[in-house]
């Protein structure tokens, strides 16, 4: 607060992805917004210039439940994966929350992708992810498979990305300490340490990785 919010005149703040449940609690309490007098602030929540109904078709695949053992769940979702990327024939992007993931869905999908003529890329240590995500924007019928990095900040209009698949709810890992430690804060002063801060996290990644598919009012795809 001192050194941003008491330092300028005026102070902006925008992001399509700021809210949660429509309101910008959790933000406040984030970026310290709620130190400031509410006479000094205001909050505008602004309509998207997209029109999601339309533009984007939304589906969650029957059968496949994170609450099973992992290597089932990975299973299910390889075969659901291979049949969904070869419908849309490519321009698909693949949004995991862990390396492992990454590597074990590039290894199930290199073979059947190949066979039908489509380039699966990934995302991995020692390669750029610069050049993987042109190589991805050139290939229109190209596959990427990533991780976080690749939830936010990337932009693909048009064809090149026509299909998301997200592969499970993005929590981040407990045990990362600064994690754990704005949990135990959020706790000691008198909140809920999983619905005031983890899992409103996890919503707006979630959000962030959504946004990746419709980038111009003329996009439009599934996920």
């Amino acid at each position: 607060k001192e050194y941003v919010y008491d330092n300028f005149s005026s102070v902006i703040l925008t992001s399509a992805t700021l809210t949660v449940n429509k309101t910008f609690n959790y933000f406040a309490q984030r970026c310290g917004t709620d130190l400031v007098p509410k006479e000094k602030i205001s909050y505008h929540l602004l309509k998207s210039s997209f029109d999601y109904a339309k533009q984007v078709k939304f589906f969650v695949p029957k059968g496949i439940n994170y609450k099973e053992d992992k290597d089932g769940h990975l299973e299910k979702c390889i075969e659901f994966l291979e049949k969904a990327v070869l419908a849309s024939e490519g321009g698909s992007l693949i949004l995991c929350t862990g390396h492992k993931q990454v590597e074990v869905f590039y290894n199930a999908l290199i073979g059947p992708f190949s066979h039908n003529n489509i380039w699966l890329l990934r995302q991995a240590k020692g390669i750029s992810v610069s050049t993987v995500i042109r190589d991805f924007k050139e290939d229109i019928n190209s596959v990427l498979i990533g991780t976080e990095t690749l939830w936010q900040g990337i932009d693909v209009p048009g064809v090149s990305l026509r299909s998301l698949f997200i592969h499970k709810v993005p929590y981040r890992m407990f045990r990362l300490p600064v994690i754990r430690a704005r949990r135990d804060a959020v706790e000691e002063a008198g909140g809920d340490g999983f619905a005031d801060y983890y899992e409103p996290l996890a919503t707006l990644v979630l959000k962030q990785g959504f946004g990746r598919l419709i980038r111009k009012s003329t996009d439009y795809g599934i996920v």
